[in-house]
């Protein structure tokens, strides 16, 4: 359950079914008790019906979650589909509407392998691009951080060039100054 809600994200994209989410999470926490308060059919019923009962949370949740685009939800239920039916048929089985066989005995455990199978490559998937989109933002401030250095390099230029010609005009009032100097001294001489 709280996998399936990191995978999710359902406190951003299913809010309304993020508690319940939780709240089964602590019931298959609690359920680790029962069998030593109920006998071992009752606990049985009891599982099925905790399970189901998340599962189907969960799937609403991957619901609100496709509905909001959100791929890993789309993930998620692909994957859920059979882990929904081989639940519902081990629950229908627990209080004897099913017979016992084959798929009703180990279709929670096929479900089950499938289901990792699937996710595991929904999370390669989320990986891959999660990846990609580091790459592109790294690209991207790199791209920006050169444009930087670039626009300080002209604004260097154009600070030196602009020193430069105050140094130039400053030496040219100061050889004046000193031309006027000459002048007056020889008109002063004279």
């Amino acid at each position: 359950m709280l996998f399936t809600r990191r995978f999710l994200n359902t406190a951003r994209t299913a809010h309304i079914f993020d508690g319940a989410i939780l709240a089964f999470a602590g019931l298959f926490a609690l359920s680790i008790f029962t069998p030593l308060f109920l006998s071992t059919p009752l606990v049985s019923i009891q599982l099925s019906f905790v399970a189901t009962g998340g599962l189907l949370v969960t799937l609403l949740a991957a619901i609100q979650g496709v509905r909001q685009g959100a791929n890993s939800a789309r993930w998620f239920l692909l994957a859920s589909f059979p882990l929904f039916i081989a639940v519902a048929a081990t629950v229908l089985r627990n209080i004897n509407i099913l017979p016992v066989s084959f798929l009703t005995l180990h279709g929670v455990r096929i479900s089950i392998e499938l289901h990792v199978l699937i996710l595991s490559y929904a999370l390669a998937q989320r990986i891959s691009a999660t990846q990609h989109e580091r790459d592109a933002l790294q690209f991207e401030a790199i791209k920006t951080r050169q444009e930087l250095v670039d626009v300080l390099r002209q604004s260097e230029q154009q600070l030196e060039s602009r020193v430069t010609e105050r140094t130039d005009a400053l030496e040219q009032a100061n050889a004046r100054l000193r031309e006027n100097e000459r002048q007056l001294k020889d008109a002063a001489h004279s």
